[in-house]
C-alpha cells in the first residue's frame, strides 16, 4: 500500500479512524500468501487537512495527535 496507509487516507477527520481500505490489500495479500509492506506512517505530503490548525495549537497538542495516530495505526 502506498496511499491507503498515509495519515491522510486513515484519518480524514481528526479522531475517525477508516482501515478499509488497507484492511481490503491486507486481505488480498494474506489470500495470495503474499508478504505486505507499507509506506512511512507519517507523510509530510499526507496530512489531513485539519492537522495543520490543530497542529499550530501548541507542542503537546500535535505531540498527543502524533501519539495517538501512531497507537491507533
Amino acid at each position: 500500500p502506498e496511499w491507503e496507509a498515509k495519515w491522510e487516507a486513515l484519518q480524514p477527520r481528526e479522531g475517525e479512524f477508516s482501515f478499509d481500505a488497507l484492511t481490503e490489500i491486507l486481505n488480498f495479500a494474506i489470500g495470495h500468501n503474499q508478504r505486505l509492506r507499507g509506506h512511512a506512517l507519517v507523510w509530510h505530503e499526507a496530512m489531513p487537512a485539519w492537522l495543520p490548525p490543530a497542529i499550530a495549537e501548541g507542542r503537546a497538542r500535535a505531540q498527543a495527535l502524533l501519539e495517538n495516530h501512531i497507537t491507533q495505526v
